[in-house]
């Protein structure tokens, strides 16, 4: 079973470099896990994952790593 879910930018465009983006993209394959991590926009303003499993949150440790490499706030939205 596969869900998706979109990790909104609060109030501004998503800030990371390439390797940043990687990193993210590590993170969220390793830890949450997903299959798919794309960047959404243009400038960039969500990152959309899908991910393997029953739809559930992210943990708050993994949001805040990944706020950090994005360079703001990001809110989480499951994808219907």
């Amino acid at each position: 079973m596969t869900f998706e879910f979109d990790l909104v930018a609060g109030g501004s465009e998503l800030r990371f470099t390439e390797r940043g983006f990687e990193q993210i993209r590590f993170l969220l394959s390793e830890f949450q896990p997903a299959t798919r991590v794309t960047v959404e926009g243009e400038p960039p303003t969500r990152i959309r994952v899908q991910a393997q499993g029953r739809p559930t949150i992210m943990a708050p440790g993994l949001l805040a790593q990944v706020e950090k490499l994005a360079g703001t706030t990001l809110r989480f939205e499951l994808r219907t």
